[in-house]
């Protein structure tokens, strides 16, 4: 599951958001997330990412 949330996030957002996402993921876990809630909320994140980086305002 990690290596997963690690790649989704390297390859829909931008590689140096692996590590940072996959610590939020330990994280969240850790203060009693479900660890499967977890990810698909990473997950649905990741896939409406806009291209780029780019934050809307």
């Amino acid at each position: 599951m990690l290596l997963d949330v690690a790649r989704i996030a390297a390859h829909q957002v931008e590689r140096p958001a692996a590590p940072l996402t996959t610590y939020l993921l330990g994280y969240v876990v850790g203060q009693g997330m479900d660890p499967a809630v977890a990810m698909g909320k990473i997950t649905e994140l990741a896939a409406n990412w806009p291209p780029g980086g780019e934050v809307a305002k």
